[in-house]
């Protein structure tokens, strides 16, 4: 026994000794990892202590612990074995942090890498979503510019442009563009093509049914029947090999067609055919209904036709050399109207370019349509369903410049004398006529495609539908009612438009006539030298007194004034010595009232039927309120104007208690009608070109000025917008009920609608004459306009305007065809 340890003398010591025994099983791990030791200490020594051998980890862990109570049990060896493995497992300890440090700035790098590849990404995602959006809105306003430079030549093609434009971006210019080709296109539909119709003696058209069916005859001898409401063609009849001229026989249930010498009937209900008869050459024109005769004509010879006794009587002869027969027609029970081609008479006795005939007693005569230097070259001819107008169409030429325009003669039947002339397209000549039933409106066919619509009394244009291939030396028929014009054209297409474009009615109101809406929206109120009420189809309803308005516009077309949908009506007494002005209710004419004042500029009448009157005086500007019932004047506090300014008509809010004046130079006073004090004083930035505007809601007040511009002034802050116009002054302005929209009317014609909030323009227009007056409909859905020639049109303010969506959807509703390749290849549109 030595210290610390012993030696067995006998293993038998083992099991008799207990403690030892004890000892030896607490031990037993540490000795069975002393072993190991032992062992891996001796292998890794014999091997020449290879750094493989050596213990890591948990193994070495143990090892450890256990040395350090039993590290007197080691020998040399196993020591270094020991230190040996914590010194490499030190080592790799040290290069797995240093790999762990090179892998995380790795990882840190390439973490940046990847922010700065993503913002990269994100950047280029976002460059490119900028630039396809700038693309798509360069590309949204070229194709907006196209619509608009498209919308006097083809309209169904501007709105298609349009269309084209809302899908590329909705831009604000695309929503214009859209929103004039809507105002602008009148094509209501297209039906399927009848073939291409090369020859020129065919393509009349018939309408039948109050409009809803047409029947068209066609080059290969057929007549086809279409169904306008469904756009369909229903029914398709052989004639014979070709068919020239078709009319509506006096039941209105047959057509009476001319098939080379056979005149044949069809049965319109049933499309049965019966020939009727034969004649003794070919026939290309027929004349007969409403007349008590029937005419046939080829391009010499008019005869009389007896279907009783199958035979024929010539009454006149053309020369088929410089003077045929173009065109003929009944034009009463006993006259025929003839167009024909020459300047002269030739070997005939038909009259050069148009002859009127009596049937009965051979007489004939003719009105002149121009004087030298101008001739008429006539094509063809239509007489109004009462009988008392003719309407003529082809050229007018200088003679000495050899310059055509298309143009349109109306002709008093009994004065036998030309009422208007009506011009169409340069260049070109006017062919097919056609009036609608109720001798209403004219329309008119051009050789370059357009299409016009007149009005019947005056020739005014009315709206012209204009495409690709409208007319072309086809036919057109008005539709009962004035509002379809049906058009047949040379590439088979019967198509079908709107007799009055967008708008929702146009009359000609009598000269100097006040208009607005009835309190309910439903009609018109117009008053002048006599007062009537006038429903939507443009009937009058009621007649009532006027005023004296001629001698009132004569002396101070300035001064006249109204409320609200013509509740009250005054105007200064032209016949009275003194400063006095009238009071009248606008919608019976009764009068009220007249109260005199001592100094007049201007005066105005409050809803609430109270008179105003007022002046500028020494830099002031000065207004007095007068209730005509019981005399009573108020004078309101002096407002604020300059010396040598003008006060100008009052303005006010509908509930009366606000009223706004401008001087005619620079100032907008605005008064509290309860109290009678300034509320407050606007300074525009240039002087007042017409009267001002107070919205209804109170919040502003516009006055237009110089340039066609409007000066918009925030009544609670004081301050102003100037919206720009076009260089023509304004004369006109108007705020709708609910404020959402402006117009402004200008001398030039143009009408600009604009969004309040927005103050963009939703709608523009051009008419050809100066606007004279603007008003709005109670529900503020449309819109009456009034030119200098006293034509009132109504539209609707376009409340979808600035809704591309809905803008879009509309667009489509009413476009009849689509971009053909060509176009779409021309445009580059989507």
């Amino acid at each position: 026994m030595t210290e610390g340890t012993a030696e067995l003398a006998h293993e038998v010591l083992i099991r008799r000794w207990p403690t030892l025994r004890r000892w030896l099983e607490e031990d037993r791990e540490g000795i069975h990892l002393y072993r190991r030791l032992c062992d891996a200490a001796r292998l890794w020594d014999a091997a020449g202590r290879e750094p493989g051998d050596l213990y890591r980890g948990t193994r070495l862990d143990s090892a450890l612990e256990w040395a350090e109570t039993n590290g007197a049990l080691l020998n040399e060896t196993e020591r270094d074995f020991l230190n040996a493995s914590v010194e490499e497992s030190a080592q790799a300890l040290r290069s797995r942090e240093t790999a762990n440090r090179r892998l995380r700035r790795a990882l840190v790098a390439g973490a940046g890498l990847l922010v700065a590849a993503l913002a990269s990404l994100v950047f280029a995602l976002a460059s490119r979503h900028d630039a396809v959006r700038a693309s798509a809105s360069a590309r949204s306003q070229a194709l907006a510019a196209e619509s608009q430079a498209q919308v006097g030549r083809d309209p169904q093609l501007a709105l298609l442009l349009g269309r084209a434009a809302l899908a590329s971006a909705p831009t604000t210019q695309a929503q214009l563009a859209a929103s004039e080709a809507l105002d602008a296109n009148t094509a209501r539909s297209q039906l399927p093509s009848l073939g291409v119709q090369g020859c020129a003696s065919s393509n009349y058209l018939v309408l039948l049914d109050r409009g809803r069916i047409a029947a068209d005859n066609t080059c290969d001898g057929s007549v086809a029947f279409a169904d306008l409401a469904n756009n369909r063609i229903i029914r398709r009849v052989h004639i014979g090999p070709s068919t020239t001229d078709m009319i509506l026989d006096r039941s209105g249930r047959a057509l009476i067609v001319a098939s080379g010498r056979n005149l044949v009937t069809v049965d319109v209900r049933t499309g049965r055919v019966r020939r009727i008869f034969t004649a003794p050459f070919e026939i290309e024109q027929v004349a007969g209904p409403p007349g008590d005769f029937l005419a046939i004509a080829d391009r010499e010879r008019i005869a009389l036709v007896d279907l009783r006794r199958g035979r024929t009587r010539v009454i006149a002869h053309g020369d088929t050399s410089v003077n045929g027969v173009n065109g003929m027609m009944s034009a009463g029970s006993h006259v025929v109207l003839i167009a024909s081609t020459g300047q002269s008479q030739g070997h005939g006795d038909l009259l050069p370019r148009l002859t009127a005939l009596d049937v009965l007693n051979g007489r004939r005569w003719t009105v002149p349509l121009t004087s030298p230097p101008h001739v008429a070259a006539v094509v063809y001819l239509r007489v109004s369903p009462d009988g008392r107008m003719w309407f003529i169409t082809g050229g007018e030429v200088n003679a000495q410049h050899n310059d055509q325009v298309a143009t349109t003669w109306a002709i008093d039947a009994r004065a036998r004398r030309v009422r208007w002339t009506a011009t169409g397209p340069p260049g070109a000549f006017a062919s097919p006529v056609q009036t609608s039933p109720d001798g209403r409106l004219v329309a008119v066919g051009y050789s370059t495609g357009a299409a016009d619509v007149l009005d019947a009394a005056t020739g005014r244009l009315v709206v012209r539908d204009s495409s690709s291939s409208t007319v072309a030396s086809g036919d057109l028929a008005l539709a009962a009612g004035d509002k379809l014009l049906v058009t047949a054209s040379l590439d088979g297409l019967l198509r079908t438009w709107s007799a009055r474009g967008s708008e929702r009615l146009r009359l000609q109101a009598p000269a100097n006539t006040a208009v607005d809406f009835t309190p309910d929206g439903k009609n018109l109120v117009l008053i002048g030298n006599a007062g009537e009420i006038v429903d939507r189809s443009g009937a009058i309803v009621r007649r009532f007194p006027g005023f004296p308005a001629g001698s009132v516009f004569n002396y101070c077309n300035s001064c006249f004034a109204a409320s609200p949908e013509l509740g009250w009506l005054t105007y200064p007494d032209p016949a009275s010595a003194s400063p006095r002005i009238v009071e009248i209710e606008g919608r019976t004419g009764r009068r009220v009232a007249a109260v005199t004042v001592h100094r007049l500029e201007a005066q105005g009448v409050a809803p609430d039927g109270r008179i105003v009157a007022t002046y500028v005086e020494s830099g002031q500007l000065f207004a007095q309120v007068i209730d005509p019932r019981s005399g009573h004047v108020r004078a309101f506090a002096p407002g604020a104007s300059s010396v040598g300014c003008f006060a100008t008509t009052p303005s006010f809010t509908p509930d009366g208690h606000l009223m706004a004046i401008v001087d005619g130079c620079t100032h907008v006073v605005v008064w509290d009608v309860r109290t009678g004090q300034v509320r407050r004083t606007v300074l525009l930035p240039e002087h007042a070109s017409s009267s001002v505007v107070i919205s209804p809601n109170g919040r502003y007040v516009l006055v237009p000025v110089p340039g066609g511009a409007f000066a918009r002034a925030d009544l609670a802050s004081g301050a102003i917008v100037e919206v720009p116009g076009t260089k023509a002054p304004g004369n006109a302005l108007a705020v709708s009920p609910d404020s959402r929209f402006y117009a402004i009317g200008r001398e030039d014609g143009t009408v600009d609608e604009y969004n309040a909030r927005s103050l963009r323009v939703v709608r523009h227009r051009a008419l050809a004459n100066a606007v004279k007056t603007l008003v709005f409909s109670p529900d503020s859905r449309e819109l009456a306009v009034v030119d200098t020639s006293d034509v009132l049109r109504l539209w609707d303010t376009c409340d979808v305007c600035e809704n591309p969506t809905r803008l879009a959807k509309l667009a489509a509703a009413q476009s009849v065809r689509t971009l053909t390749p060509s176009e779409r290849a021309t445009f580059n549109a989507p």
